[in-house]
C-alpha cells in the first residue's frame, strides 16, 4: 500500500510542473527575462518555462526507473529472504528519499517562476541574496530528510559502499545512527542561520558547515567502525 501512495504521489509530482507553468503562463507577460540574475539581457517566450518542467519530468523518471525499478527487480531474483528483505529495504529508503528530491525540484520551479513573475511587475529584489537563501533552505531541507532517513537504514546494499561491504550488521547500525544524527543537526542549524540571516552569506556558511559535518562524520564513523569491529570480534 505504501509503494501505491509513492508511485501515486511521484505521478503527480511530474505533472505538477506543468500545471502550475500554465498558471503562470496566463499571468505572465508575452516576453520574460532569459535570467533572473541579470547576467543576460535577453528576453524569451514566457512559453520556455515549459522546457525546465520537461527537464525535470525527465530526470525524475529516469531516477524512477534506474534507481528504483532497476533495484526492485534485483531484490525479486535474490533467494535468500534475509537478504531480499535487506535489499527492499534500501528501495524502500530509496524511493522516499526520490521524493523528496523532486519536490524540492518542484519547489524550485515554482520559486523561480514566482520570481520571473514579480520582475516582470517592476519589483525590486536583491535577487543574489534570494538565490542564496532558497539554495541554502533547499540544502538544509535535503540533510535534515537524508538524516531521518538514515537511521533506520539497518543495512545497504549500495554498489558505492563496496568499503563497507564486510562491516557486522551491529556497527552499520550505529554508523548510520551517528551520520542521520549528525545531518539533521546540520540541516537544523543551517536551516535557522538561514532564517536569522537571510543574505548571501547563508549559502556560504551552509556549504562551509556541511563540510565540517561530513569530515566530523567521517572521522566517527571510522572510529565506530574500529570500536564496534574489535568489540564483535572478541564476543566471537
Amino acid at each position: 500500500m505504501k509503494r501505491i501512495k509513492k508511485d501515486i504521489l511521484f505521478l503527480i509530482l511530474i505533472v505538477l510542473p506543468f500545471l502550475v507553468s500554465a498558471f503562470f503562463v496566463l499571468i505572465l507577460p508575452e516576453q520574460i527575462p532569459s535570467n533572473l540574475l541579470g547576467l543576460e539581457e535577453e528576453l524569451e517566450s514566457k512559453y520556455s518555462v515549459f522546457e525546465t518542467n520537461i527537464l525535470i519530468a525527465l530526470v525524475e523518471i529516469i531516477f524512477y526507473f534506474v534507481q528504483i525499478w532497476k533495484a526492485k527487480n534485483k531484490a525479486d531474483k535474490i533467494v535468500q529472504e534475509r537478504e531480499k528483505a535487506v535489499q527492499i529495504n534500501a528501495v524502500s529508503h530509496n524511493r522516499t528519499l526520490m521524493l523528496i528530491m523532486f519536490v524540492l525540484l518542484n519547489l524550485i520551479n515554482f520559486i523561480n517562476l514566482f520570481l520571473t513573475y514579480l520582475m516582470t511587475k517592476g519589483s525590486e529584489m536583491n535577487l543574489m541574496d534570494i538565490s542564496a537563501v532558497m539554495m541554502s533552505l533547499i540544502l538544509s531541507i535535503s540533510w535534515i530528510a537524508l538524516g531521518n532517513v538514515m537511521p533506520r537504514m539497518h543495512e545497504n546494499k549500495d554498489p558505492f559502499s563496496s568499503k563497507w561491504k564486510n562491516i557486522k550488521p551491529q556497527t552499520q547500525r550505529k554508523v548510520n545512527l551517528l551520520s542521520g544524527l549528525g545531518l539533521m543537526l546540520s540541516g537544523i542549524i543551517s536551516f535557522i542561520i538561514t532564517i536569522l540571516i537571510h543574505n548571501v552569506y547563508s549559502i556560504m556558511i551552509t556549504f562551509g558547515l556541511t563540510f565540517l559535518t561530513a569530515v566530523i562524520l567521517f572521522i566517527i564513523s571510522y572510529i565506530v567502525y574500529e570500536k564496534e569491529e574489535k568489540r564483535i570480534n572478541k564476543l566471537k
